[in-house]
């Protein structure tokens, strides 16, 4: 059989030719290796591609340079394999097909040191991501993703910053080959670039990635304005096929499908889920967030809570109001943060917690917003909502604020606008106050 296929490769009809060459690659024996090599030089092309899949299938050294020679000369997917298929043995005859003034070369080399997956050529082949030509810097970013090195991998995550789209498309593609940290959060910020086509490629590699650190990440995407990359979105989750197995991921999977009641029955579980979902740019996600979060009062979302009081949305804000109330003692140090950064609604839950804890920051906030421009209505609505907490505080538990607070609330200045002079610059009358701290220190007696 042998000989008759190597005999057979000289015949006059093509077919015969083609069915020889591919048994000898069936056959895979060396003596078949330079018959085949010189019918790469064969009239027709079926039977130099059945020639070069015959010697890949042989894998015999001497195979190599001149599988790298025929890519030279014709330059195509069918070259690229066949010599690619070798490994890293190929690299050393197709490195110097990288300097070739023709793309074409340049393109199949590259993509067939791909495919050899040589970690020796990874330095070329970073240099090949600035190639002047799209195809070259598109396949090298794919052959990087499949050798997948430390220093392939950072080369990837630099052409991130390229300012040809379709580089960064590429690269895109050839992250959801080295899965990690990094390419998740590579191609996280992908699906938000400016570049439709970038962003579906990055949500395709989610996809392509899979588990639930992929899935989160299509939060955005979910999310975009673009139907295409919702869709794209949608599809690459459900493309995943999650079936989580604790308690975390099932509650992770309900928020990303929008559903906050299944999510809220994780329990505790549920809180870094429902956390992250405070950052979508969905006004309604925000808010059936929040309201999740008020119904499992967990302490570790209480700083999450306070800053949902700055959402641009009023629900938002009087959702978070009511979550922050209702956790109570947990939430009172981030609250007092944010008063000190001049939070209003940060007193308002103040007061309605009711910690005494929180006396003294109340009345600094008085204190530092005493005198109040007459154009800016913010100071004086941070001193009255702390006002208003300190008088409910005095009335319902004054023993429980400690005598050096009373002392502090016993001095607190009236709030005055700033242009104005006379009875008439009083904005906020803290006689009050003073007088109701006067009176429980009174109260207690000398110390």
């Amino acid at each position: 059989m042998l000989w008759w296929a190597i005999h057979k490769l000289r015949a006059s009809k093509p077919r015969v030719r083609i069915q020889a060459a591919r048994i000898l690659g069936e056959v895979k024996h060396g003596k078949a290796v330079p018959a085949l090599i010189r019918a790469l030089q064969d009239e027709e092309k079926e039977v130099q591609d059945a020639a070069a899949a015959a010697l890949s299938a042989i894998r015999h050294p001497a195979s190599i340079e001149p599988l790298a020679k025929f890519l030279q000369g014709r330059p195509d997917s069918a070259a690229a394999e066949a010599v690619g298929a070798f490994g890293a043995q190929a690299g050393k005859a197709l490195l110097p097909l990288l300097e070739q003034e023709d793309k074409n070369v340049r393109r199949w080399a590259v993509h067939a040191l791909g495919l050899a997956g040589d970690e020796s050529a990874v330095g070329p082949l970073i240099r090949c991501l600035k190639d002047r030509r799209a195809d070259v810097r598109k396949e090298a970013a794919d052959a990087l993703g499949r050798i997948g090195t430390p220093e392939a991998v950072q080369a990837l995550l630099g052409a991130l910053d390229s300012r040809d789209a379709e580089t960064r498309r590429a690269t895109a593609r050839a992250l959801a080959r080295v899965p990690g940290e990094q390419s998740l959060s590579a191609l996280a910020a992908l699906a938000e670039d400016s570049d439709e086509t970038v962003q579906l490629a990055a949500v395709r590699a989610l996809g392509t990635i899979g588990g639930m650190q992929a899935a989160v990440r299509l939060r955005p995407a979910l999310e975009s304005a673009k139907k295409a990359v919702r869709e794209a979105a949608r599809t690459a989750l459900e493309s995943m096929g999650l079936q989580p197995g604790t308690a975390e991921d099932r509650a992770s999977l309900a928020v990303l499908s929008g559903d906050f009641e299944a999510a809220a029955r994780e329990g505790a579980a549920a809180t870094e889920a429902l956390v992250r979902a405070l950052a979508s740019r969905d006004d309604g996600t925000r808010l059936r967030a929040v309201q999740a979060l008020y119904r499992l009062r967990d302490g570790r979302a209480a700083h999450s809570l306070v800053q949902a009081l700055g959402d641009h949305d009023p629900s938002v804000r009087q959702a978070a109001v009511e979550a922050l109330s209702a956790l109570g003692s947990p939430a009172i140090d981030p609250l007092i943060d944010a008063l000190v950064a001049s939070q209003k609604l940060a007193a308002i839950v103040l007061g309605r917690i009711s910690a005494p804890a929180a006396a003294r920051p109340l009345a600094e906030a008085i204190a530092r917003n005493r005198e109040v421009p007459p154009d800016n209505p913010v100071p004086l609505e941070i001193a009255q909502a702390s006002a208003e907490a300190l008088e409910k505080m005095l009335l319902t538990s004054p023993g429980a604020v400690v005598a050096q607070d009373l002392s502090f609330i016993a001095a607190i200045p009236d709030v005055r606008v700033a242009s104005m002079s006379g009875p008439g610059n009083v904005a906020l009358d803290c006689s009050a106050l003073r007088t109701r701290a006067e009176q429980e220190l009174a109260r207690r007696g000398p110390r």
